[in-house]
C-alpha cells in the first residue's frame, strides 16, 4: 500500500489558560485575532488523533507503528472504507484506549472532527 498521499494531521496549539497540557504542546498566546469575530469552539477528547483514508489508516503521525490499542478502529475503519472517497480523509479522535479519562457511554470511540479533500 502507497503511503505518499497520506498527511499528518496539523498540530492545533493551546490557548493560553488551557488545562491539562504538557511541556511539549504548543500554544496561541496571542488570541486578539479571534476579537470580534465569530468563534467556533470545540474540546478536544483524550484520545488519539487518527486519520482514516479509503485505502488505509494512521494515528497522528504517518509513520506511526501498530499499537493494540489501535485494533478497535482498524476494524471499524475495515468495515467503513469502502465509503471514503478517494483523495478524502476523514479525522477523528480514537478515544478506545484510556489516557487520563476513562470514556463510559460514547455513541462510538471514534468521534470524527473534519473530512478533507486532497
Amino acid at each position: 500500500m502507497s503511503r505518499e498521499h497520506y498527511i499528518k494531521y496539523p498540530c492545533t496549539p493551546h490557548l493560553p489558560w488551557s488545562l491539562g497540557s504538557s511541556s511539549d504542546d504548543t500554544y496561541l498566546f496571542d488570541t486578539s485575532h479571534f476579537e470580534g469575530g465569530q468563534v467556533v469552539v470545540t474540546e478536544k477528547m483524550d484520545g488519539e488523533n487518527t486519520i482514516l483514508y479509503r485505502d488505509g489508516l494512521h494515528a497522528r503521525s504517518v509513520d506511526s507503528r501498530h499499537h493494540v490499542s489501535r485494533d478497535w478502529v482498524k476494524q471499524l475503519h475495515g468495515g467503513l472504507a469502502h465509503e471514503i472517497p478517494s483523495g478524502w480523509r476523514v479525522c477523528g479522535e480514537n478515544g478506545y484506549a484510556r489516557h487520563f479519562v476513562s470514556y463510559e457511554a460514547l455513541e462510538s470511540y471514534c468521534s470524527v472532527f473534519s473530512i478533507w479533500m486532497n
